[in-house]
């Protein structure tokens, strides 16, 4: 370990940083040689490197409030720790800017029981048991209020008339989901599919109210498709498809024909939206209690209610279904998450 800063009588004393072997690196106020009150923490934590916790220390054990900013400088965590550990209810941010209010474990995944998940309208809301992250059956529940819990704010809710249940269940490479038929709270919430404005397009999907500039639209979720990259064998060789998107670097999400109308599937709708070399949204990765990692599609600018979504699938000329145009027609290629 290296510690540049001052001594007192042999003892650490006044500010000073520290640096571990394993490279975090801790800057604080040393009081008769522990670190006490405010500390600046940079770390390894969750497998990511410079993640950055701001925290109260007390004779050199955290003690007291805490957040917690990703290399990105993204919002990660709030709540507190007690006596070294992480204590009560902490907010923690789900890709998709959904928030998890509960207990987590020691990778900051939801862990015990009344966790709550808050979709990005900050309105819409799951209620459930967690266990290192997935969710036992849950429910939703509809948002009332708040109370502060050891000084963070818990949501108060009330019963919701819905009283579907709701648990994790990601898709399998066949399998889209055990529960095709329950439609997502948020999405029912927003979007409608209705007949596209686009000649011979079919279906497309429609705004049920304002959608504000950069709030998740809709949600994409499908069978996944691996492969390994240079390993044709161990890859899921199927057809390409014109729903095929990327989700995670050896993962995409595909819709296949037995899922694409909503007689037989409509647990997600986004894969109705129809594409447009001016849409008014794009794709983005989406943390789904339910569902897992999945994609999204979120508005480039305000949508009034009634207005058609839009999204670019990134296709090239070719015969598609997926577009209604009568002088040409395209076919999707692979879609990266940004």
């Amino acid at each position: 370990d290296y510690f540049w800063g001052d001594f007192s009588h042999g003892v650490k004393e006044g500010m000073a940083s520290v640096v571990l072997k394993n490279g975090d690196n801790y800057v604080g106020r040393f009081v008769n040689g522990y670190l006490e009150g405010f500390v600046t923490e940079t770390l390894a934590f969750c497998d990511i490197e410079n993640v950055q916790r701001e925290v109260f220390y007390s004779k050199g054990v955290r003690h007291g409030f805490y957040r917690e900013i990703g290399p990105s400088k993204q919002f990660w965590a709030v709540g507190r720790f007690v006596n070294g550990r992480k204590t009560g209810s902490h907010w923690c941010w789900a890709r998709g800017n959904s928030f998890l209010i509960g207990p987590v474990d020691e990778e900051n995944k939801p862990d015990g029981e009344n966790i709550f998940f808050l979709y990005p309208d900050l309105t819409t809301t799951l209620q459930g048991a967690f266990s290192h992250g997935k969710m036992s059956p849950g429910r939703i529940v509809r948002l009332a209020g708040t109370r502060l819990e050891g000084g963070i704010p818990v949501p108060v809710v009330v019963e919701s008339e819905d009283q579907t249940t709701i648990k994790y269940e990601p898709s399998g490479s066949k399998c889209i989901s055990k529960s095709p038929m329950v439609r997502d709270p948020y999405e029912k919430r927003y979007v409608y599919v209705a007949e596209s404005g686009v000649p011979l397009a079919g279906e497309g999907l429609m705004a049920k109210t304002c959608i504000m500039a950069g709030q998740v639209c809709s949600l994409f979720n499908g069978v996944r498709q691996h492969h390994l990259w240079g390993c044709p064998a161990m890859s899921d060789n199927l057809p390409w498809s014109d729903y095929r998107l990327g989700c995670e670097k050896d993962v995409d999400l595909d819709i296949l024909p037995a899922h694409t109308a909503t007689h037989s599937y409509r647990a997600t709708l986004a894969h109705k939206t129809c594409t447009s070399f001016t849409p008014n949204t794009h794709f983005a990765q989406f943390w789904h209690p339910r569902f897992g990692l999945i994609m999204s599609i979120v508005a480039d600018r305000d949508i009034k209610a009634g207005e058609e979504v839009f999204v670019c699938y990134n296709y090239v000329m070719a015969v598609s279904d997926r577009v209604g145009q009568q002088d040409s027609y395209w076919r999707s290629t692979e879609v990266k998450p940004s």
